[in-house]
Protein backbone atom coordinates (compact mmCIF):
# COMPACT_ATOMS: atom_id res chain seq x y z
CA UNK A 1 0.00 0.00 0.00
CA UNK A 2 2.88 2.32 -0.26
CA UNK A 3 2.03 5.76 -2.06
CA UNK A 4 -1.68 5.16 -0.90
CA UNK A 5 -3.42 8.82 -0.67
CA UNK A 6 -5.75 9.12 1.80
CA UNK A 7 -8.86 9.25 -0.97
CA UNK A 8 -7.35 6.10 -2.81
CA UNK A 9 -7.64 4.51 0.41
CA UNK A 10 -11.57 4.93 0.76
CA UNK A 11 -13.64 2.85 -0.88
CA UNK A 12 -17.39 3.46 -2.07
CA UNK A 13 -19.87 2.59 0.26
CA UNK A 14 -21.93 0.44 -2.12
CA UNK A 15 -18.42 -2.09 -2.31
CA UNK A 16 -18.97 -2.14 1.34
CA UNK A 17 -22.52 -2.95 1.68
CA UNK A 18 -22.06 -5.80 -0.72
CA UNK A 19 -19.24 -7.50 0.94
CA UNK A 20 -21.13 -7.07 4.26
CA UNK A 21 -24.18 -8.97 2.89
CA UNK A 22 -21.81 -11.23 1.43
CA UNK A 23 -20.56 -11.88 5.29
CA UNK A 24 -24.25 -12.62 6.19
CA UNK A 25 -24.70 -15.21 3.25
CA UNK A 26 -21.53 -16.69 4.03
CA UNK A 27 -22.59 -17.02 7.85
CA UNK A 28 -25.55 -18.83 6.84
CA UNK A 29 -23.75 -20.84 4.92
CA UNK A 30 -21.67 -21.71 7.56
CA UNK A 31 -24.78 -22.66 9.47
CA UNK A 32 -26.49 -24.82 7.40
CA UNK A 33 -23.68 -27.10 6.66
CA UNK A 34 -23.33 -27.29 10.81
CA UNK A 35 -27.26 -28.21 10.61
CA UNK A 36 -26.89 -30.52 7.35
CA UNK A 37 -24.00 -32.58 8.94
CA UNK A 38 -25.64 -32.29 12.62
CA UNK A 39 -28.91 -34.14 10.72
CA UNK A 40 -27.28 -36.09 8.68
CA UNK A 41 -25.10 -37.42 11.28
CA UNK A 42 -27.83 -38.29 13.30
CA UNK A 43 -30.16 -39.79 10.59
CA UNK A 44 -27.62 -43.03 10.58
CA UNK A 45 -28.77 -44.31 13.71
CA UNK A 46 -32.73 -43.66 13.36
CA UNK A 47 -31.83 -45.25 9.29
CA UNK A 48 -30.72 -48.48 11.00
CA UNK A 49 -33.35 -48.54 13.86
CA UNK A 50 -35.65 -48.02 10.73
CA UNK A 51 -34.41 -50.68 8.71
CA UNK A 52 -32.67 -53.34 10.97
CA UNK A 53 -34.49 -52.90 14.31
CA UNK A 54 -31.03 -52.59 15.66
CA UNK A 55 -28.01 -49.76 16.04
CA UNK A 56 -24.29 -51.02 15.52
CA UNK A 57 -21.43 -49.65 16.24
CA UNK A 58 -21.14 -47.15 13.38
CA UNK A 59 -24.71 -45.72 14.35
CA UNK A 60 -23.55 -45.52 17.61
CA UNK A 61 -20.68 -43.59 16.79
CA UNK A 62 -22.54 -41.24 14.38
CA UNK A 63 -25.11 -40.82 16.71
CA UNK A 64 -22.18 -39.52 19.43
CA UNK A 65 -20.87 -37.30 16.64
CA UNK A 66 -24.01 -35.54 15.77
CA UNK A 67 -24.47 -34.79 19.06
CA UNK A 68 -21.13 -33.79 20.36
CA UNK A 69 -21.29 -31.30 16.74
CA UNK A 70 -24.73 -30.01 18.11
CA UNK A 71 -23.30 -29.25 21.88
CA UNK A 72 -20.31 -28.00 20.40
CA UNK A 73 -22.15 -25.22 18.03
CA UNK A 74 -24.64 -24.02 20.43
CA UNK A 75 -25.62 -20.31 20.47
CA UNK A 76 -23.83 -18.65 23.26
CA UNK A 77 -24.25 -15.05 24.59
CA UNK A 78 -21.96 -12.81 23.25
CA UNK A 79 -19.82 -10.83 25.34
CA UNK A 80 -20.68 -7.02 25.59
CA UNK A 81 -18.27 -3.95 25.89
CA UNK A 82 -20.40 -1.79 27.49
CA UNK A 83 -18.85 -2.20 30.79
CA UNK A 84 -16.22 0.51 29.90
CA UNK A 85 -18.79 3.16 28.81
CA UNK A 86 -20.23 5.36 31.74
CA UNK A 87 -23.82 4.49 31.07
CA UNK A 88 -25.32 7.93 31.68
CA UNK A 89 -24.57 10.67 28.52
CA UNK A 90 -23.38 13.89 29.27
CA UNK A 91 -25.72 16.92 29.53
CA UNK A 92 -25.39 19.77 27.53
CA UNK A 93 -25.06 22.56 30.41
CA UNK A 94 -22.07 20.11 32.00
CA UNK A 95 -20.14 20.00 28.66
CA UNK A 96 -21.63 22.99 26.40
CA UNK A 97 -17.98 23.30 25.04
CA UNK A 98 -17.88 19.88 23.71
CA UNK A 99 -21.39 19.40 22.41
CA UNK A 100 -20.18 22.98 20.30
CA UNK A 101 -17.16 21.28 19.01
CA UNK A 102 -18.59 18.10 18.05
CA UNK A 103 -21.69 19.90 15.97
CA UNK A 104 -18.92 21.56 14.34
CA UNK A 105 -16.99 18.38 13.45
CA UNK A 106 -20.36 17.04 12.71
CA UNK A 107 -20.88 19.71 10.39
CA UNK A 108 -17.87 19.84 8.37
CA UNK A 109 -18.43 16.06 7.55
CA UNK A 110 -22.03 16.83 6.52
CA UNK A 111 -23.48 14.52 9.75
CA UNK A 112 -26.95 16.24 10.91
CA UNK A 113 -28.21 13.48 12.97
CA UNK A 114 -28.86 14.12 16.32
CA UNK A 115 -26.33 12.81 19.35
CA UNK A 116 -25.38 11.68 22.66
CA UNK A 117 -21.87 11.67 24.64
CA UNK A 118 -20.50 8.91 26.33
CA UNK A 119 -17.14 9.10 28.13
CA UNK A 120 -15.28 5.70 28.05
CA UNK A 121 -13.08 4.39 30.10
CA UNK A 122 -10.51 2.91 27.65
CA UNK A 123 -8.18 5.00 25.70
CA UNK A 124 -10.75 4.63 22.00
CA UNK A 125 -13.73 6.22 20.83
CA UNK A 126 -17.18 4.98 19.00
CA UNK A 127 -19.83 5.74 17.52
CA UNK A 128 -23.48 3.69 17.91
CA UNK A 129 -26.99 4.31 15.93
CA UNK A 130 -29.80 3.76 17.69
CA UNK A 131 -32.35 3.46 14.59
CA UNK A 132 -36.09 2.63 13.85
CA UNK A 133 -37.73 -0.31 12.74
CA UNK A 134 -37.47 1.53 9.83
CA UNK A 135 -34.06 2.04 9.27
CA UNK A 136 -33.94 5.96 10.60
CA UNK A 137 -31.54 7.22 12.71
CA UNK A 138 -32.99 8.14 16.51
CA UNK A 139 -29.42 8.81 18.11
CA UNK A 140 -26.02 8.71 17.28
CA UNK A 141 -23.87 7.63 20.78
CA UNK A 142 -20.83 8.91 20.30
CA UNK A 143 -18.16 7.84 23.11
CA UNK A 144 -14.82 9.50 23.91
CA UNK A 145 -12.05 7.83 26.15
CA UNK A 146 -11.02 9.99 28.89
CA UNK A 147 -7.44 9.85 28.30
CA UNK A 148 -7.93 11.58 24.85
CA UNK A 149 -9.02 14.72 26.28
CA UNK A 150 -5.56 14.75 28.24
CA UNK A 151 -3.39 13.60 25.85
CA UNK A 152 -4.92 15.06 22.20
CA UNK A 153 -5.01 18.64 21.00
CA UNK A 154 -8.57 19.66 19.72
CA UNK A 155 -7.51 19.07 16.15
CA UNK A 156 -6.64 15.50 17.10
CA UNK A 157 -9.74 14.56 18.63
CA UNK A 158 -11.41 16.40 16.07
CA UNK A 159 -10.12 14.00 13.60
CA UNK A 160 -11.24 11.13 15.89
CA UNK A 161 -15.01 12.13 16.00
CA UNK A 162 -14.36 12.74 12.21
CA UNK A 163 -13.26 9.25 12.04
CA UNK A 164 -16.18 7.91 14.44
CA UNK A 165 -18.45 10.35 12.03
CA UNK A 166 -16.79 8.29 9.21
CA UNK A 167 -18.26 5.36 10.12
CA UNK A 168 -21.53 6.49 10.11
CA UNK A 169 -21.50 8.36 6.54
CA UNK A 170 -20.19 4.92 5.44
CA UNK A 171 -22.99 2.83 6.71
CA UNK A 172 -21.10 0.77 9.08
CA UNK A 173 -22.85 1.97 11.83
CA UNK A 174 -25.87 -0.48 10.47
CA UNK A 175 -22.89 -3.02 8.82
CA UNK A 176 -20.08 -3.31 11.40
CA UNK A 177 -22.67 -5.10 13.93
CA UNK A 178 -23.77 -7.88 11.17
CA UNK A 179 -19.99 -8.09 10.67
CA UNK A 180 -18.69 -8.60 14.35
CA UNK A 181 -21.38 -10.79 14.78
CA UNK A 182 -20.68 -12.97 12.58
CA UNK A 183 -16.91 -12.83 13.16
CA UNK A 184 -17.88 -13.73 17.04
CA UNK A 185 -20.22 -16.51 16.04
CA UNK A 186 -18.04 -18.58 13.92
CA UNK A 187 -14.68 -17.83 15.55
CA UNK A 188 -16.55 -19.00 18.94
CA UNK A 189 -18.18 -21.83 17.46
CA UNK A 190 -14.69 -22.94 16.02
CA UNK A 191 -13.27 -22.35 18.83
CA UNK A 192 -15.32 -24.74 20.37
CA UNK A 193 -14.49 -27.45 18.09
CA UNK A 194 -11.20 -27.66 19.05
CA UNK A 195 -9.77 -31.00 19.22
CA UNK A 196 -12.63 -32.81 18.45
CA UNK A 197 -12.19 -36.42 19.30
CA UNK A 198 -14.81 -37.13 16.18
CA UNK A 199 -11.72 -34.81 13.72
CA UNK A 200 -15.83 -33.07 12.61
CA UNK A 201 -13.97 -29.74 13.22
CA UNK A 202 -11.40 -29.78 9.98
CA UNK A 203 -14.33 -28.64 7.57
CA UNK A 204 -15.50 -25.79 10.19
CA UNK A 205 -11.92 -24.43 10.72
CA UNK A 206 -11.42 -24.18 7.04
CA UNK A 207 -14.24 -22.44 6.58
CA UNK A 208 -14.12 -20.31 9.20
CA UNK A 209 -10.87 -19.59 8.02
CA UNK A 210 -11.71 -18.49 4.86
CA UNK A 211 -14.73 -16.63 6.16
CA UNK A 212 -12.13 -14.83 8.95
CA UNK A 213 -10.16 -13.27 5.83
CA UNK A 214 -13.07 -12.20 3.42
CA UNK A 215 -14.29 -10.39 6.40
CA UNK A 216 -11.09 -9.24 7.48
CA UNK A 217 -11.02 -7.50 4.45
CA UNK A 218 -14.56 -4.97 4.53
CA UNK A 219 -13.78 -4.44 8.38
CA UNK A 220 -10.37 -2.92 7.22
CA UNK A 221 -11.65 -1.28 4.13
CA UNK A 222 -13.93 0.66 6.79
CA UNK A 223 -11.20 1.51 8.62
CA UNK A 224 -9.53 3.35 5.84
CA UNK A 225 -12.21 4.69 4.22
CA UNK A 226 -12.97 6.48 8.06
CA UNK A 227 -9.36 7.86 8.57
CA UNK A 228 -9.60 9.07 4.85
CA UNK A 229 -12.31 11.51 6.02
CA UNK A 230 -10.88 12.15 8.94
CA UNK A 231 -7.35 12.97 6.95
CA UNK A 232 -9.38 15.17 4.68
CA UNK A 233 -11.17 17.48 7.09
CA UNK A 234 -8.25 18.24 9.81
CA UNK A 235 -5.41 16.68 7.62
CA UNK A 236 -3.17 13.97 7.50
CA UNK A 237 -0.61 15.11 10.35
CA UNK A 238 -3.67 15.27 13.17
CA UNK A 239 -5.13 12.05 11.50
CA UNK A 240 -1.82 10.07 11.92
CA UNK A 241 -0.49 11.54 15.27
CA UNK A 242 -4.34 11.01 16.39
CA UNK A 243 -3.50 7.16 15.62
CA UNK A 244 -0.23 7.07 17.17
CA UNK A 245 -1.36 8.69 20.59
CA UNK A 246 -4.04 6.33 20.94
CA UNK A 247 -1.79 3.34 20.18
CA UNK A 248 0.89 4.13 22.63
CA UNK A 249 -1.79 5.15 25.40
CA UNK A 250 -3.79 2.26 24.82
CA UNK A 251 -1.61 -0.34 26.66
CA UNK A 252 -0.52 1.71 29.38
CA UNK A 253 -3.78 2.73 30.40
CA UNK A 254 -5.30 -0.27 30.10
CA UNK A 255 -3.06 -1.62 32.64
CA UNK A 256 -2.84 1.85 34.54
CA UNK A 257 -6.73 1.75 35.36
CA UNK A 258 -7.14 -2.14 35.80
CA UNK A 259 -4.20 -2.92 37.76
CA UNK A 260 -3.91 0.39 40.01
CA UNK A 261 -7.29 2.86 39.29
CA UNK A 262 -10.00 0.37 39.73
CA UNK A 263 -8.50 -1.40 43.50
CA UNK A 264 -7.81 2.09 44.91
CA UNK A 265 -11.24 3.04 43.97
CA UNK A 266 -12.56 0.18 45.14
CA UNK A 267 -11.84 2.13 48.81
CA UNK A 268 -14.50 4.45 47.61
CA UNK A 269 -12.40 7.63 47.31
CA UNK A 270 -11.87 10.11 45.10
CA UNK A 271 -7.98 9.89 43.27
CA UNK A 272 -6.45 12.37 41.18
CA UNK A 273 -6.77 9.91 38.23
CA UNK A 274 -4.46 11.39 35.65
CA UNK A 275 -2.17 12.47 37.95
CA UNK A 276 -1.72 9.21 38.96
CA UNK A 277 -1.33 7.88 35.15
CA UNK A 278 1.47 10.22 35.04
CA UNK A 279 2.93 8.77 38.08
CA UNK A 280 2.56 5.44 36.60
CA UNK A 281 3.97 6.28 33.61
CA UNK A 282 7.38 7.56 35.13
CA UNK A 283 7.18 4.50 37.53
CA UNK A 284 10.53 2.60 37.46
CA UNK A 285 10.94 -0.17 38.04
CA UNK A 286 6.92 -1.18 37.78
CA UNK A 287 5.43 -4.05 39.48
CA UNK A 288 5.97 -7.69 37.60
CA UNK A 289 2.33 -8.16 36.89
CA UNK A 290 1.94 -4.45 35.30
CA UNK A 291 4.86 -4.69 33.76
CA UNK A 292 3.87 -8.15 32.16
CA UNK A 293 0.94 -6.59 31.11
CA UNK A 294 2.59 -3.68 29.15
CA UNK A 295 4.63 -5.89 27.61
CA UNK A 296 1.95 -8.28 26.66
CA UNK A 297 -0.01 -5.56 24.70
CA UNK A 298 3.00 -3.92 22.65
CA UNK A 299 4.48 -6.91 21.50
CA UNK A 300 1.66 -8.40 20.18
CA UNK A 301 1.94 -9.13 16.67
CA UNK A 302 -0.16 -8.22 13.89
CA UNK A 303 -2.52 -10.85 12.52
CA UNK A 304 -4.02 -11.29 8.91
CA UNK A 305 -7.76 -11.40 10.87
CA UNK A 306 -7.14 -8.10 12.73
CA UNK A 307 -10.29 -6.49 12.05
CA UNK A 308 -7.77 -3.34 11.84
CA UNK A 309 -4.71 -2.62 9.73
CA UNK A 310 -1.91 -1.90 12.29
CA UNK A 311 -0.73 1.71 12.56
CA UNK A 312 1.98 1.38 10.17
CA UNK A 313 -0.48 0.33 7.55
CA UNK A 314 -3.01 2.98 8.42
CA UNK A 315 -0.19 5.65 8.39
CA UNK A 316 1.40 4.59 5.39
CA UNK A 317 -2.13 4.70 3.36
CA UNK A 318 -2.58 8.63 4.59
CA UNK A 319 0.75 9.70 4.13
CA UNK A 320 2.22 10.25 7.10
CA UNK A 321 4.81 8.36 9.49
CA UNK A 322 5.06 7.51 13.40
CA UNK A 323 7.61 9.24 15.35
CA UNK A 324 7.22 5.95 17.83
CA UNK A 325 6.93 7.82 21.09
CA UNK A 326 4.40 9.42 22.85
CA UNK A 327 4.62 12.67 23.04
CA UNK A 328 3.59 15.01 26.28
CA UNK A 329 -0.24 16.22 26.30
CA UNK A 330 -1.53 19.07 24.60
CA UNK A 331 -4.89 18.63 26.51
CA UNK A 332 -7.93 19.57 25.07
CA UNK A 333 -9.43 19.03 28.27
CA UNK A 334 -10.70 22.41 28.54
CA UNK A 335 -13.50 21.04 26.57
CA UNK A 336 -15.30 19.68 29.57
CA UNK A 337 -14.08 22.45 31.74
CA UNK A 338 -10.45 21.23 32.47
CA UNK A 339 -8.41 17.92 33.63
CA UNK A 340 -10.20 18.27 37.37
CA UNK A 341 -13.85 19.27 36.13
CA UNK A 342 -13.88 16.02 33.60
CA UNK A 343 -12.66 13.97 36.53
CA UNK A 344 -15.42 15.32 38.82
CA UNK A 345 -17.72 14.28 36.02
CA UNK A 346 -16.23 11.23 35.58
CA UNK A 347 -17.06 10.20 39.45
CA UNK A 348 -20.47 11.65 39.78
CA UNK A 349 -21.03 9.14 37.11
CA UNK A 350 -20.07 6.48 38.64
CA UNK A 351 -21.46 7.05 42.24
CA UNK A 352 -18.49 8.25 43.66
CA UNK A 353 -19.89 11.80 44.05
CA UNK A 354 -19.71 12.11 48.41
CA UNK A 355 -16.70 9.69 47.87
CA UNK A 356 -14.00 11.88 50.20
CA UNK A 357 -11.16 13.36 48.23
CA UNK A 358 -7.16 12.51 48.67
CA UNK A 359 -4.58 12.19 47.14
CA UNK A 360 -2.08 9.27 45.86
CA UNK A 361 0.72 10.34 48.80
CA UNK A 362 -1.85 10.31 51.16
CA UNK A 363 -3.92 7.41 49.92
CA UNK A 364 -2.00 4.07 51.39
CA UNK A 365 -1.73 5.30 54.58
CA UNK A 366 -4.75 7.06 55.36
CA UNK A 367 -7.05 4.47 53.69
CA UNK A 368 -5.58 1.36 52.61
CA UNK A 369 -3.48 0.24 55.16
CA UNK A 370 -6.47 1.23 57.78
CA UNK A 371 -8.78 -1.01 55.03
CA UNK A 372 -6.11 -3.80 55.30
CA UNK A 373 -5.87 -3.69 59.40
CA UNK A 374 -9.77 -4.15 59.60
CA UNK A 375 -9.72 -6.91 57.47
CA UNK A 376 -7.92 -9.19 60.14
CA UNK A 377 -9.26 -7.15 63.32
CA UNK A 378 -10.40 -9.62 66.03
CA UNK A 379 -9.73 -12.28 63.87
CA UNK A 380 -7.31 -15.18 64.65
CA UNK A 381 -4.81 -13.85 62.51
CA UNK A 382 -4.77 -10.23 64.06
CA UNK A 383 -1.03 -8.67 64.55
CA UNK A 384 -1.76 -9.49 68.47
CA UNK A 385 -2.93 -12.93 67.99
CA UNK A 386 -0.26 -14.10 65.61
CA UNK A 387 2.86 -12.17 65.62
CA UNK A 388 4.59 -11.43 62.50
CA UNK A 389 7.49 -13.32 63.82
CA UNK A 390 5.87 -16.53 62.28
CA UNK A 391 5.99 -15.49 59.02
CA UNK A 392 9.39 -17.51 58.35
CA UNK A 393 7.52 -20.58 59.82
CA UNK A 394 4.50 -20.18 57.76
CA UNK A 395 5.98 -19.45 54.75
CA UNK A 396 7.38 -23.01 54.17
CA UNK A 397 4.15 -24.53 54.79
CA UNK A 398 1.97 -22.69 52.57
CA UNK A 399 -0.11 -25.82 51.57
CA UNK A 400 -0.92 -26.38 55.56
CA UNK A 401 -2.35 -23.20 55.74
CA UNK A 402 -4.64 -23.64 52.86
CA UNK A 403 -7.82 -25.15 54.89
CA UNK A 404 -7.57 -22.39 57.23
CA UNK A 405 -7.18 -19.43 54.46
CA UNK A 406 -9.32 -20.71 51.89
CA UNK A 407 -12.44 -18.60 50.74
CA UNK A 408 -16.07 -19.53 52.02
CA UNK A 409 -17.96 -21.77 49.82
CA UNK A 410 -16.83 -24.01 47.02
CA UNK A 411 -13.01 -23.53 45.40
CA UNK A 412 -11.95 -25.18 42.41
CA UNK A 413 -8.11 -23.75 42.61
CA UNK A 414 -5.72 -25.98 40.86
CA UNK A 415 -2.68 -26.62 43.88
CA UNK A 416 -0.66 -23.86 42.34
CA UNK A 417 -4.22 -21.43 42.72
CA UNK A 418 -4.44 -22.25 46.42
CA UNK A 419 -1.21 -21.17 47.34
CA UNK A 420 -1.22 -18.13 45.47
CA UNK A 421 -4.54 -17.20 47.55
CA UNK A 422 -2.31 -18.44 50.66
CA UNK A 423 0.78 -15.76 49.54
CA UNK A 424 -2.16 -12.98 49.04
CA UNK A 425 -3.64 -13.45 52.43
CA UNK A 426 -0.05 -13.38 53.77
CA UNK A 427 0.99 -10.47 52.25
CA UNK A 428 -1.67 -8.47 53.22
CA UNK A 429 -1.60 -10.15 57.17
CA UNK A 430 2.25 -8.72 56.64
CA UNK A 431 0.83 -5.37 55.42
CA UNK A 432 -1.31 -5.33 58.76
CA UNK A 433 0.65 -6.65 60.85
CA UNK A 434 3.91 -3.35 59.65
CA UNK A 435 1.18 -0.92 60.24
CA UNK A 436 0.19 -2.07 63.59
CA UNK A 437 3.63 -2.01 64.78
CA UNK A 438 3.83 1.62 63.06
CA UNK A 439 4.71 1.54 59.85
CA UNK A 440 2.88 4.01 57.12
CA UNK A 441 2.03 2.65 53.45
CA UNK A 442 2.39 3.88 50.46
CA UNK A 443 0.57 3.70 47.11
CA UNK A 444 2.69 4.32 44.26
CA UNK A 445 1.00 3.47 40.73
CA UNK A 446 2.52 1.20 38.86
CA UNK A 447 4.75 0.36 41.61
CA UNK A 448 5.26 -2.03 44.39
CA UNK A 449 3.45 -1.52 47.82
CA UNK A 450 5.80 -0.16 50.24
CA UNK A 451 6.05 0.23 53.98
CA UNK A 452 8.32 3.12 55.86
CA UNK A 453 8.90 3.62 58.99
CA UNK A 454 11.54 5.82 60.77
CA UNK A 455 13.99 5.67 57.29
CA UNK A 456 13.21 2.33 57.23
CA UNK A 457 11.58 0.74 53.96
CA UNK A 458 10.46 -3.19 53.55
CA UNK A 459 8.65 -4.06 50.27
CA UNK A 460 5.66 -6.70 51.89
CA UNK A 461 6.43 -8.84 48.49
CA UNK A 462 9.92 -8.62 48.85
CA UNK A 463 9.83 -9.92 52.59
CA UNK A 464 7.49 -12.82 51.95
CA UNK A 465 9.63 -14.20 48.83
CA UNK A 466 12.40 -14.14 51.41
CA UNK A 467 10.45 -16.35 54.10
CA UNK A 468 9.44 -18.72 51.11
CA UNK A 469 13.15 -19.03 50.26
CA UNK A 470 13.99 -20.02 53.64
CA UNK A 471 16.40 -16.59 54.24
CA UNK A 472 14.38 -14.82 56.66
CA UNK A 473 14.22 -15.57 60.18
CA UNK A 474 11.92 -14.73 63.34
CA UNK A 475 14.53 -13.00 64.95
CA UNK A 476 15.16 -10.89 61.50
CA UNK A 477 11.60 -9.95 61.22
CA UNK A 478 11.28 -8.91 65.21
CA UNK A 479 14.31 -7.04 63.99
CA UNK A 480 12.42 -4.95 61.77
CA UNK A 481 9.52 -4.54 63.88
CA UNK A 482 11.68 -3.03 66.87
CA UNK A 483 14.61 -1.10 65.22
CA UNK A 484 15.12 2.10 64.03
CA UNK A 485 18.23 1.50 61.82
CA UNK A 486 17.90 2.03 58.14
CA UNK A 487 20.30 -0.96 57.02
CA UNK A 488 18.01 -3.85 58.54
CA UNK A 489 15.33 -4.14 56.11
CA UNK A 490 15.33 -5.93 52.88
CA UNK A 491 15.73 -3.96 49.61
CA UNK A 492 12.26 -2.45 48.06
Amino acid sequence: MAGMSAAQAAPDSGSLASRALLMVVLWLGFWLLAAGLVIGLLAIPVAQLHFRDTIDLSGIVAACAGITLAYSLRPRRAGSAAADVVPTPLRRDEAPQLFRFIEGVAAKVGVTAPFEVHLVTTATAFIRAERTWTGRVKTLSIGIGMPLFVWLSEAELGAVIAHEFGHFIGGDTLLTPWVYRTRLSIGTAVHALDDSVFFLDEPFRRYGQWFLRRSTAVSRAQEYAADALSARHFGVASACAALEKIHLLEPMWFAYFHHDLVPALNCSVQLPVFDGYRRFCAAAPKRREVQEAIDGAAERTSSPYDTHPSLDERMTALGGGASGRLSGPVNCAGLLGGEERLETIWFERIGGRDWPGLGWDAFGDVVLGKKIQARFAGTDMAPDALPLTRLPEIALSLDAWWPRLKPDGPSFLSPAGQRNHVLDVLRDWAIASLCHAGFALHVRPGESLVLKRDGITIEPGQLLAEACQGRLTAATVEAYMATSSPDTAPAS
